[in-house]
């Protein structure tokens, strides 16, 4: 084998390597974004959850304290 040759084979051989490590980057990153993005929605969907439950919380206690006024 001349050296030209075990150049070309192991350029090629790299090549094939990083193909491959490549197309296993790109599949992790894809399940990882996936898996980013359902848990940003999750997060921002309880923050909107725990928003509205402290908005009636408060609208509640508003209302008892000027129910309590009118009873008194």
């Amino acid at each position: 084998m001349t050296r030209s040759m075990f150049f070309l084979a192991t350029s090629k051989r790299i090549g094939r390597a990083a193909f491959r490590l490549a197309a296993a980057s790109w599949s992790a990153y894809a399940s990882l974004s996936a898996i980013a993005v359902q848990t940003m929605t999750a997060s921002l969907t309880g923050a909107m959850l725990l928003m509205a439950l402290a908005c009636s919380m408060y609208v509640s206690g508003i209302a008892l304290g000027h129910l309590g006024g009118i009873l008194r």
